[in-house]
């Protein structure tokens, strides 16, 4: 039967009976109503490589994210989509570093660049820097 621990699961009241999982995975997946076809779950976890890429099929396939990922294999985490997963992908994972844009390269503002050399924005900027024109 079913435990709070288990790494493929199914989220509490979010099945809508569409019979992916089932089609997929018969072995995996079972109905808690057999005879109505509703409220599925996990009868076992995938034991081997063809079971657990089977399950991963469920994950990529299923209609509303029902099922989900709660372990934390790295390699089994790359597979799945991270949307359906508990753990972060190391590669989703907030970085440390920030940038603006897709380059490490600053940035440099200008507030005159634009503008002609005495315009308002020129005058208000020298004045704030206090800086003496040049030419």
């Amino acid at each position: 039967m079913e435990s709070d621990h288990e790494d493929f699961y199914v989220q509490q009241g979010c099945c809508m009976s569409c019979g992916v999982p089932q089609a997929i995975a018969p072995e995996l997946v079972g109905w808690r109503d057999q005879k109505q076809q509703l409220n599925c779950y996990w009868i076992k976890q995938p034991e081997t490589a063809d079971a657990l890429d089977r399950a991963i099929k469920i994950l990529h396939t299923q209609e509303l994210g029902c099922h989900r990922y709660s372990g934390s294999d790295p390699a089994i985490l790359k597979r799945c989509p991270p949307e359906d997963c508990d753990h972060l992908h190391a590669e989703t994972a907030l970085n440390q570093v920030y940038t603006f844009g897709p380059s490490d390269i600053p940035l440099k503002f200008s507030l005159s660049a634009s503008e002609p050399w005495d315009s308002f924005l020129t005058r208000l900027w020298r004045k704030v820097a206090r800086s003496k024109p040049s030419k």
